[in-house]
């Protein structure tokens, strides 16, 4: 018992840490093990947040018995707690989860607090900033933003989710296409409710395609004026799309040995 108490109060110094500095964990694009690397731990620790105030959550490893996963929170864990957890295993490697997308019902219920508060960034960063106003007129001033793209220019364009792009807009301008990921954004993140699977999808499309998109990558390298609120947009639609980003992180490890992992919390 000694010894958990000491991982129990490990993993939440380490966690607090992390959390006061608003750091993540890296990003390990290379994982071939489920129980290498600190991507998946960082996402499980994630889906299992509430937003709760003063409520914190850490994963980690452990390998001394076989391979187990080790749950911590900064407190007593609740019986939802643990409910929870057992059933978002449960729904990961359920062959009805195929994409993050489908495992958005546990989020907007487990993770509500989180989801709401993201959104509200979200919208924050378009709205209260005047990124919103900089952006159109920043298009109008553009006049090859008028012209009609190709698909392949629209891949050059928009690197992320370029397939929906082509398909929804091909011959139409840059200018059409970059203001309708906006609107999008602007009108299905309502800061008081959590958007259904279907409207949450939607903003992240729309967030993804448009925080990559090379017209803002320019206005950063340039570092033309209002390029901090660009940057300030970039870094709110990252953390948004993180509920469906990083589960990919733990499905692609399904076949990696993780039905041998065991779960315990402490």
């Amino acid at each position: 018992m000694a010894n958990f108490n000491h991982d129990q109060a490990l993993l939440t110094e380490q966690l607090l840490l992390l959390h006061k500095l608003d750091l993540d964990y890296p990003d390990d694009s290379a994982l071939h093990d489920f129980g290498e690397g600190m991507k998946p731990l960082n996402t499980i620790a994630l889906l299992l947040s509430t937003g709760l105030p003063g409520e914190h959550f850490a994963a980690a490893f452990d390998k001394r018995l076989g391979l187990e996963l080790v749950l911590a929170k900064n407190g007593t864990p609740t019986s939802e707690d643990i409910a929870d957890a057992k059933e978002l295993f449960s729904r990961l490697y359920s062959p009805e989860v195929r994409r993050g997308s489908d495992l958005y019902p546990f989020v907007a219920r487990r993770c509500r607090a989180n989801v709401l508060k993201r959104v509200s960034k979200l919208l924050a960063s378009v709205i209260d900033t005047g990124f919103n106003d900089d952006f159109y007129s920043r298009l109008d001033q553009n006049p090859s933003a008028c012209e009609p793209l190709s698909p392949s220019t629209i891949e050059r364009e928009f690197p992320r989710d370029t397939d929906t792009i082509i398909e929804d807009y091909t011959d139409k301008s840059l200018s059409t296409i970059s203001r309708d990921l906006l609107d999008s954004i602007i009108g299905g993140a309502v800061a008081s409710e959590v958007p259904s699977r279907e409207k949450f999808f939607d903003i992240y499309i729309s967030a993804l395609a448009l925080a990559h998109s090379r017209f803002l990558q320019q206005w950063v390298k340039l570092k033309d004026a209002g390029y901090q609120k660009v940057l300030r947009f970039q870094r709110c639609a990252a953390k948004l799309c993180r509920y469906i980003n990083d589960v990919h992180s733990l499905q692609t490890c399904k076949a990696a040995g993780a039905n041998k992992i065991s779960l315990g919390y402490r």
